[in-house]
């Protein structure tokens, strides 16, 4: 009786890489493109760019603390950039020495071939658009656009859900926020 149910769940799919069988896993892993290296290198070189833009941004700060120059305001903000950017300096050395042949050109038209990067692009736009707008249109009108055009486009529910989840979402983030933590609005 007990050999019936000896064998629930294994038919289950492995949870992580050391579940698999031999060999599944590197196949896997020779599905994946042989430009997407580039990726690392890409965000590296983002990540290295706002890096310079806190360590120049944190210079302005006040160098000196209550008690010493590590709780001055400026300390953490350029230690956090000068370790990322070190890290991405890293990342992009080791992704060039372990994979020398890279294609940009390949790794772009992989990017906006995928689906899913494609919707990452293009919610990243949306943000951009959203940030370029705050300073030139009403924080609140801007922030219940925003979530409109985001709700929408993903489709998180029908018509009226998407309306109303935009108006709670507009009202939290454009008002009741600050006035809980008294924050300024652009």
């Amino acid at each position: 009786m007990g050999d019936t149910h000896r064998n629930e769940g294994m038919d289950a799919a492995p949870s992580n890489r050391n579940d698999m069988p031999a060999g599944e896993y590197d196949q896997k892993e020779e599905a994946r493109s042989e430009n997407w290296p580039v990726g690392d290198i890409v965000i590296s070189i983002l990540f290295i760019a706002y890096s310079v833009f806190m360590f120049v941004g944190a210079r302005g700060f006040p160098r000196h603390g209550q008690m010493t120059f590590v709780t001055g305001p400026w300390f953490t903000p350029m230690l956090l950039s000068s370790v990322v950017g070190i890290l991405c300096g890293a990342l992009i050395v080791r992704t060039l020495i372990k994979f020398r042949k890279l294609s940009a050109v390949g790794w772009v038209r992989e990017v906006f071939a995928d689906e899913r990067m494609q919707r990452s692009l293009t919610l990243a736009l949306i943000i951009g658009v959203y940030v370029g707008l705050i300073a030139v249109v009403h924080f609140t009108i801007v922030n219940l656009v925003f979530f409109l055009v985001v709700f929408f486009y993903l489709k998180i529910g029908s018509r009226l859900q998407i309306v109303i989840y935009s108006v709670a979402s507009t009202l939290v983030v454009a008002h009741i926020v600050p006035y809980i933590f008294n924050l300024p609005v652009p």
